[in-house]
């Protein structure tokens, strides 16, 4: 906690007057300079409390916990320019194993939106800090009054899963300034009492986890399955169409060389220079037509059963994965 304390009182505030510590890995509060001592004494009497309870307190080595984000406001935001503070936020969450569970702490200070006179660029006072008499006007040029978000030295502690797929969150607010301490007890009373609860729901979290993946195996060998199915069909159709192309290409190289054959016969009747002319046309002809022997192709020829060997390997592979 001292510690804690010197990263704050060493960081350089915000415009919004909120420490924001350099160094990340650091008990999650968010308040103001002037608070951070009051901050300090509320988080010692509560982790003191839980101590003693038998429950430890320290940062997360789980990087799957999650901090949700924090409005200091804690007002319904009302348009895209209406900016907040609570972006910060620690590299490690802040959490208490308590009886099987886990469970986050945060303590911020809450922020009210009330009229300031602004001083300066970024100097604000609240109207109800200023002495009677120079409440109702700006007394200086360059002042200004408006309505602000400013810290109000009341704290929130937020206790909350950190399990994105379990979600639970509760809140205590500060009526007037160092009420927590005197709640220190009945928060530790409601993290006990909500423990179970938690521990239930972390375990319904998984087993719906479970069900999901389960499910999703399933969804995908039948995708595999119907990929597999569309594989053979399309395989069985290339083959049909390539021996149609083969047995194409046999009747052409028949229908050719009977019809060489039958003009070298009618060419036997020409005179010597006629039938030499002839026989060479029927040799260019031959060379021109040459192509992939039908024969070889054929036996080239991917037949469908192999298509289909391959894709039984494959299901026995998905099998085997499967059982894994």
């Amino acid at each position: 906690m001292t510690a804690w304390r010197g990263f704050l009182e060493d960081a350089v505030p915000a415009a919004n007057g909120y420490m924001v510590p350099r160094k990340k890995t650091v008990l999650d509060a968010f308040v103001t300079k002037a608070m951070i001592r009051n901050a300090g004494d509320a988080l010692d009497v509560l982790l003191v409390e839980l101590e003693m309870r038998g429950h430890r307190v320290q940062l997360s080595a789980d990087y799957r916990d999650h901090r949700p984000p924090v409005d200091v406001a804690q007002r319904p935001i009302r348009n895209e320019y209406d900016r907040r503070s609570g972006d910060w936020q620690p590299n490690r969450p802040t959490i208490v194993y308590l009886r099987g569970a886990k469970i986050g702490l945060t303590l911020f200070e809450l922020t009210e939106h009330v009229r300031v006179r602004r001083k300066g660029a970024d100097r604000y006072v609240r109207i109800s800090d200023l002495p009677p008499t120079h409440r109702y006007a700006p007394q200086l040029p360059g002042e200004a009054d408006e309505t602000r978000d400013m810290p109000s030295g009341r704290f929130v502690l937020r206790a909350y899963s950190p399990r994105r797929d379990a979600p639970w969150q509760h809140e205590w607010t500060e009526s007037g300034k160092g009420d927590l301490g005197s709640m220190t007890k009945v928060v530790a009373d409601a993290l006990e009492e909500v423990a179970p609860v938690l521990v239930k729901s972390v375990e319904d979290a998984e087993q719906r986890e479970r069900e999901y993946q389960a499910q999703a195996t399933i969804e995908e060998r039948r995708r595999r399955a119907r990929e597999r199915v569309e594989a053979r069909q399309r395989a069985r159709q290339a083959a049909r169409d390539e021996l149609r192309t083969i047995l194409g290409a046999w009747t052409d190289a028949f229908a050719l060389e009977a019809f060489f054959l039958e003009v070298s016969r009618r060419a036997a009747s020409l005179g010597q220079v006629e039938r030499a002319d002839v026989e060479l046309r029927i040799q260019e002809a031959r060379a021109l037509a040459k192509g992939p022997d039908a024969v070889d192709r054929f036996l080239t020829w991917r037949l469908p059963s192999a298509v289909a060997a391959a894709d039984g390997d494959a299901e026995a592979d998905d099998d085997a994965e499967h059982r894994r």
